[in-house]
This record gives C-alpha cells, sequence and structure tokens, in this order.
C-alpha cells in the first residue's frame, strides 16, 4: 500500500524500526497495518493467504526422484517397479532404498540408493502405500526442509495418500511435464504443518545442548539429537513405569501447570486422525494452523486437550520430584529417554511439508473422504420397521 502526498507516516529512516508494524495517518482515519492484516474504521480484515502453490520442477531430464514403496507389500513393490520402469523411459534419475530389491537384469543404469547421493539433491519424492509409509520419508529429512511429496495409496484411501496407484502415469505426466502426454487433470502444492523438538538438558538455557549417552535412538546407538522435525506427532509417555508421569509444562516461557498422566501428545492438525484422536483428541483439518495438546489419561478428568495457536513454545520439563523418567517419542521412529530436570522445546516448525493436490476447485477433499469412509465419520444405519420386515419374511 503506497502512501498518498497527503499522508504522513509516522517515523522516520533514522529513527529506530518498529518490526512488522507501521502507523499511516491521514485527516480522516488512521490505518494500521500489521502482519498484512489491516484495521481501518475499527474494522479489521486479513488478507487471505494461498495454501495452493504451483508445481515448479526441473525438466524430465535434470529430476532427481525418490521412490518409496511398503515393501513388507508385493503389490506396492510391483506398482513402485512399474512406477520407476514409467519414470527412467523419459530419462528420469531415480532414488531408491536398498529395501526395495531388484535383479541384476531389471535394474535401470539411472536407479541409484539413497545412501549413495545427497537427499538435498532430490526434487521430487513418490510414495506408494499408506500412510505408514509416508511418515518413513520424513526419518530421512528429520533435521530440514522435505522436497514436494506425491503420495499413492494402493486400493483403500487413507488419511495422508492423494492418488490412486493406477492413476500414477496422469499425475505424474501433469506434475513432472513430461513430453508426448496429455494429462487430464491440473495438481498444484498443498503445504502442511510439522513441528519441531528441541532437546535441551536445561530448559532454562535457550541454546540447545548436546544430550546425554541414554538419548539414544529406536536402534539402541548413540545418537546426537538436537533439533528433530515431525509430521504427525510428539509423545511423552512414561513407558514401563508404574508410576504417573510428573511434567512441568510452560508456554512461551510462562509456567502453566504439572502434568500428572501417562503421557501428553502434541500433534499437527494432520496428525490429529492419528494417536491424538484415539485419545480423545479432536479432528482439525490440516488447513488449519496450531499445535494439539491432548493427555493420555490424566490424574484429573478436567484436563481437557487443547489446541494452541501456531506460534506458541510448549515447553516439558521432567520435574524433580517425578517418580519416573518420560520417554519421547517422534513419529514413533525416534525414541530417547529424559531424567529429572531435562526437557523439550516443541514448536511449529519453520519446514512445511508440501504434498501434492488435486487443484480441480471442484473436486472433494481427499481428507474428507477419508474421514467419512475410514471413520464412518456420522455414518449410521437406519431402522427398518415392523412391516419392512415382514415383507422380506415373505
Amino acid at each position: 500500500m503506497k502512501p498518498k502526498k497527503d499522508i504522513e507516516i509516522l517515523g522516520s529512516p533514522e529513527s529506530a524500526p518498529i518490526k512488522d508494524f507501521t502507523v499511516i495517518k491521514t485527516e480522516k482515519n488512521i490505518i494500521k497495518a500489521l502482519n498484512n492484516e489491516i484495521v481501518e474504521k475499527n474494522i479489521l480484515v486479513k488478507e487471505k493467504k494461498p495454501r495452493a502453490y504451483a508445481i515448479n520442477l526441473p525438466k524430465p531430464s535434470k529430476l532427481l526422484a525418490f521412490i518409496v514403496a511398503n515393501t513388507r507389500k508385493p503389490l506396492a513393490v510391483l506398482w513402485a517397479k512399474e512406477i520407476i520402469e514409467f519414470l527412467v523411459n523419459y530419462k528420469v534419475s531415480v532414488v531408491v532404498e536398498k529395501t526395495l530389491e531388484f535383479t541384476e537384469g531389471e535394474r535401470p543404469k539411472t536407479l541409484y540408493l539413497i545412501d549413495e547421493v545427497e537427499r538435498s539433491k532430490v526434487n521430487v519424492i513418490i510414495t506408494v502405500g499408506g500412510d505408514g509409509t509416508i511418515l518413513s520419508v520424513h526419518r530421512y529429512y528429520k533435521h530440514g526442509s522435505i522436497p514436494p511429496i506425491i503420495s499413492f495409496y494402493l486400493t483403500q484411501q487413507t488419511y495422508m495418500g492423494q492418488f490412486e496407484v493406477r492413476n500414477f502415469q496422469d499425475v505424474l505426466s501433469s506434475v513432472i511435464h513430461l513430453p508426448s502426454m496429455s494429462p487430464e487433470h491440473s495438481y498444484s502444492i498443498d503445504t502442511r504443518a510439522r513441528l519441531e523438538c528441541t532437546l535441551i538438558n536445561n530448559p532454562n538455557d535457550a541454546s540447545p545442548t548436546k544430550l546425554k549417552k541414554n538419548f539414544a535412538s529406536r536402534s539402541g546407538s548413540n545418537v546426537l539429537i538436537e533439533r528433530i522435525q515431525a509430521m504427525n506427532d510428539i509423545v511423552l509417555d512414561r513407558g514401563s513405569a508404574q508410576a504417573l508421569t510428573n511434567i512441568e509444562f510452560s508456554i512461551n516461557g510462562k509456567y502453566v501447570t504439572n502434568i500428572l498422566a501417562d503421557g501428553i501428545i502434541v500433534a499437527t492438525p494432520c496428525g490429529s486422525t492419528a494417536y491424538s484422536m484415539a485419545a480423545g483428541g479432536s479432528l482439525i483439518h490440516p488447513a488449519v494452523s496450531g499445535l494439539l495438546f491432548t493427555p493420555i489419561c490424566p490424574f484429573s478428568l478436567s484436563f481437557r486437550p487443547l489446541v494452541f495457536p501456531e506460534d506458541a513454545q510448549l515447553t516439558f520439563k521432567v520435574s524433580l520430584e517425578a517418580r519416573c523418567s518420560v520417554f519421547v517419542s517422534v513419529d514413533g521412529h525416534t525414541r530417547f529417554e529424559m531424567q529429572r530436570g531435562e526437557g523439550v522445546d516443541i514448536n511449529v516448525s519453520k519446514y512445511l511439508a508440501s504434498y501434492v493436490v488435486n487443484s480441480d476447485p471442484h473436486a472433494v477433499s481427499s481428507w474428507y473422504n477419508s474421514v467419512k469412509t475410514l471413520l464412518n465419520w456420522n455414518g449410521k444405519t437406519m431402522k427398518r420397521s415392523d412391516s419392512m420386515n415382514d415383507v422380506n419374511q415373505l
């Protein structure tokens, strides 16, 4: 918004700048602009930010695609190999996990293992399987940004899966812009929030410190973890201990309460259909920005689930009076133990996850379909009248 001649901007370049805040004074009214929000005559108008973005990928000959399949399902492996063959024919370089086995005759020359390439050079990720397959990809990018994901499900639609695998040629030809192909639909990028977990030995110190040797991954090897990205949820629980967890909980550095429960779940809206839902948390559309806070079997029945804004920083510190340690699980693939006095900071990550979705405005969101189909949401069986039962017995 450019100021007119009769508008005086309060402040000057020499004065101390006010972060994200500008006051513009006119003869008739005062307009305040704050983070794309405009207040005029006591009316608040917020500009709508786009969620869908155009897909911008290199041409096929310079594209590096990472294909991940659920190798425990033979059908997923067959479809993954068919997708690889389809892409290789258009000179697309393909990266796979070592668990996806190929014989000497069927392995293409432009096929590489994920451990052989720099992961930051991957342009797009293609998954074949369910939600667990999609989550398994995030462990390769748990410390930073992740490329766009094209998710294919096999037969039954999933919460995070976008396309049925039998339609992969139409989807890939449109997204990757393959020559001599005329796609039937258009697609775009939809962003989803991720969580960031910062592990700290001393929660009073803002800078993350190196972890002790007892902070280990599920594999049992000692690892150094300072910041981890999560797609679904971060769970704090008591493990096999019989005592309840005693965790000091703070928001934006201010103490709120002590958590006495079997544990706590901090989930993204995308993860609201997972563990959080089973523990009594609400279902939240992935387009909503926020953090879900869901207690697991709390000591007090009044300790109910909450939803915090996306700019909130949640701090969990194991109380010095706790009777047991606390285990932290990040998307189920990384798990470590915290002793008394140790804690974690959890907030919305700056590294968003991006998914290729159908950009047809008339298409029904796959999230609504999955909630109705998988949960039978608001479904009920109509009772037949006695007269109808009599007719069926004839």
